[in-house]
């Protein structure tokens, strides 16, 4: 099958609209949307948000740094993010708009923090850096691979979860098994057409301790689709939740779910049958937000007669059974969905509308366990291009934070606030 560009494929550069810093808020959800002063810099993007386990708020992104990168962070602190703090450089990294850095907060105050990295000559041949800091970020390790094989081929879209007090654990898709003879993977590209000649795409898994200690390195599914973000979720017991976008034989990629009881990964169940069939990686993951045993998982889809959908579906046994799929998006969705969970069981959905001529919405909605809609709240008008990047939502007290890339000249990463 030869793929026609779609906004929710992202095969085709496309030149982004002006957009301002914010824009479209007159609607909010339930409550007021704030811009917030970014602490990121001209030039910044691959924004991250994640609420740690030690009660704190951090957003990651990365900045040019001469003819290389530099990923900083920052931290919330009542009224505004703290100063940028670096925490990794590097003149060889593979920085990519969907493929994105991210950290994670322990409950006893270790930082972990990950970033990608060339690892050959291919475009695809990158793996995963890990470095940890015990003084709040001042310092930093050196990194280690979290993957233990040396081939040259794709190691990415990782996500982190708390696994206890000191120490968390890591998914990511894994290029080994797409290893030719020689080492080297075969050129799938982000949203290309797959190589048939190339094994499969894996997901694996492993934890990091406090003092950098490896965990097992654990194959989980040994069919993943290619390139779309993953997520993980961890619940009060210990036990985890993982999604990710499933590849079966016929091309079908549909979202499959997995649970880690505390002892030992279960089988991937497909989260629903949807039915989607492509020969390419759309480049849309899905995303996953628990409260207790409450869990809601959002994704997006394609149906046969090629149209978009942004569902989500609701647990109430910690991601076991899921109830049937809501659908939330628009006329139009792109997908790049992320969701929040309320401690009451509602979530807010996260997702962004094409528009026409290249334009495009960032949006947020909120939706119960019983179907029950609220509005669709633009947040910001933007570009349907990559470098838009995938927008991001973390619940922090009360309060929804958002970030998104503003693709302009020059791009930045901004923040907002949903209270």
């Amino acid at each position: 099958m030869t793929l026609r560009w779609k906004p929710w494929i992202g095969l085709l550069a496309c030149t982004p609209i002006a957009c301002g810093s914010m824009a479209c808020a007159s609607e909010p959800l339930d409550g007021k949307i704030e811009s917030l002063e970014s602490p990121a810099g001209p030039g910044s993007g691959e924004g991250n948000l994640v609420a740690g386990a030690d009660g704190n708020l951090y957003l990651s992104w990365i900045e040019k740094d001469g003819e290389g990168h530099v990923l900083k962070f920052s931290r919330w602190e009542k009224t505004g993010w703290s100063a940028p703090s670096p925490i990794a450089r590097g003149d060889d990294w593979f920085v990519n708009w969907a493929d994105v850095p991210g950290m994670i907060a322990l409950a006893d105050g270790i930082l972990l923090a990950h970033w990608l990295a060339g690892t050959g000559s291919e475009t695809e041949a990158y793996g995963i850096q890990v470095t940890r800091s015990g003084d709040g970020g001042k310092t930093w390790s050196a990194p280690v691979h979290p993957h233990r094989d040396t081939t040259d081929t794709e190691h990415g879209f990782a996500s982190w979860a708390p696994l206890s007090t000191d120490r968390a654990a890591l998914i990511w898709l894994d290029g080994r098994e797409t290893a030719g003879a020689d080492g080297d993977g075969a050129e799938h590209g982000h949203g290309a057409e797959h190589d048939e000649s190339a094994g499969p795409m894996t997901l694996r898994a492993t934890s990091v301790s406090a003092d950098g200690t490896l965990g097992e390195d654990v194959l989980l599914d040994e069919r993943a689709c290619d390139c779309c973000n993953t997520d993980l979720a961890a619940m009060d017991d210990g036990s985890l939740l993982a999604v990710y976008r499933d590849r079966s034989e016929g091309e079908i990629r549909d979202i499959s779910v997995m649970r880690f009881d505390g002892k030992a990964w279960g089988e991937g169940k497909t989260l629903h049958t949807d039915g989607w069939k492509i020969d390419g990686c759309p480049v849309n993951g899905p995303a996953v937000a628990v409260v207790g045993k409450n869990v809601a998982a959002a994704w997006f889809t394609v149906d046969a007669s090629d149209h978009g959908h942004v569902r989500v579906a609701f647990s109430k046994d910690g991601g076991i059974t899921f109830g049937a799929p809501i659908e939330v998006g628009g006329a139009d969705p792109m997908g790049r969905v992320d969701v929040a969970l309320l401690p009451g069981g509602e979530a807010r959905v996260l997702w962004m509308e094409a528009l026409k001529d290249g334009a495009a919405e960032i949006r947020v909605r909120g939706v119960d366990p019983e179907g029950t809609l609220g509005k669709s709240r633009i947040v910001v008008t933007t570009s349907d291009s990559r470098a838009s990047g995938f927008p991001r939502m973390a619940r922090h007290g009360d309060a929804l934070f958002l970030a998104w890339t503003d693709p302009g000249d020059p791009p930045r990463v901004r923040t907002a606030v949903l209270r």
